[in-house]
């Protein structure tokens, strides 16, 4: 018997490519590992530039293992709504304010208020939007454990470079739980 949930879509982009990972069952030998999984869609650009596609296609494979163990809610900041950010922006404030008390958070100016939320704001963009993730992956040989993650979009430019592209651009990504 099969039951289908959401259906998801994802079109391959011209010149590039879509990519999927499928986190096994039963990993690390904890149930319900088995039940995540990304599409991810990357295009190369210029897309009349020549590509290694065999490269481009093991990218793509380590970006939706990223997704999958990341689980980002967002591809890049332009992406999120206003009422999204709006939202969190107050729902940071009101817990700001009720961490200080009654009689502190009175005496709040503006300037204040602003630099909480700007902090606020960075540590949300980096735990929810794809593009300002650290990547989560086995750090290069050599590297050293010490060595600390690239975000994704600094990766991709670095990637992009080593195989003569000027950008190796996210489409879109699709994360769903089983």
């Amino acid at each position: 018997r099969l039951v289908l949930g959401d259906a998801k879509c994802l079109v391959a982009p011209e010149a590039g490519v879509i990519g999927g990972y499928v986190h096994p069952k039963m990993a690390d030998g904890l149930a319900n590992t088995g039940r995540m999984a990304a599409l991810v869609a990357l295009r190369p650009l210029p897309a009349s530039a020549p590509c290694d596609a065999d490269r481009l296609r093991a990218i793509v494979a380590q970006l939706a293992r990223h997704v999958v163990a990341a689980q980002p809610r967002f591809l890049s900041v332009a992406s999120i709504s206003a009422d999204v950010v709006e939202k969190e922006r107050e729902v940071f404030w009101a817990a700001h304010l009720e961490q200080l008390g009654p009689r502190k958070s009175g005496t709040i100016d503006e300037n204040v208020k602003s630099k909480v939320l700007a902090g606020k704001m960075q540590k949300f963009y980096s735990e929810n939007v794809l593009m300002c993730q650290e990547l989560i992956a086995a750090p290069p040989a050599g590297s050293g454990e010490s060595a600390k993650p690239a975000p994704v979009a600094e990766w991709l430019e670095q990637e992009a470079r080593a195989m003569g592209l000027e950008q190796i651009a996210v489409e879109d990504f699709v994360f769903v739980t089983l």
